[in-house]
């Protein structure tokens, strides 16, 4: 499930979250809801849901976004803490603004479509399958794979 977060008005000392239509954004949040299906590193995921902040531009379309990530059938979501949004405590966050997003092809192939091939060869090294990264382990980091719940990905939506 992709979901509109809130809007938020930069000012000089923090920023002031508003309703997610109001025009005055400067930025705005997403909340997607995938189901863990495989977790690496610590932590006890596999078989909830869990619920992950992405930041969009003011001027995004929403609607491009939401259909972006629901076309996708698997992902690994690389994540910071949850509680990195202060108005929920239970929404993750996505390492290096979702720039770090992967997304998971036939064959456990592994892209990075927010990054050019070169920049995606220079981070992904030699793990550039799924079955690597469970090789290597990846025990610094939190790396989930996640199928994206929703009509386009065949599935049922997660409600």
């Amino acid at each position: 499930m992709v979901e509109p977060g809130y809007g938020f008005i930069d000012q000089a000392e923090a920023s002031t979250r508003v309703d997610f239509t109001d025009v005055r954004a400067d930025w705005r949040t997403i909340h997607l809801t995938v189901a863990v299906d495989r977790q690496f590193g610590g932590g006890d995921a596999v078989g909830r849901t869990v619920r992950i902040g992405f930041v969009i531009g003011a001027k995004t379309d929403f609607n491009t976004v939401r259909q972006a990530f629901l076309s996708m059938t698997s992902n690994l979501f690389i994540l910071g803490d949850s509680n990195g949004y202060g108005y929920d405590p239970d929404l993750y966050t996505l390492q290096a603004s979702g720039v770090w997003l992967i997304t998971v092809g036939e064959g456990g192939s592994l892209s990075m479509p927010a990054l050019s091939h070169h920049d995606t060869a220079k981070f992904l090294g030699a793990t550039d399958t799924l079955a690597e990264v469970a090789a290597a382990g990846l025990e610094r980091r939190t790396v989930i794979e996640n199928p994206v719940y929703g009509p386009c990905a065949g599935l049922s939506p997660i409600s």
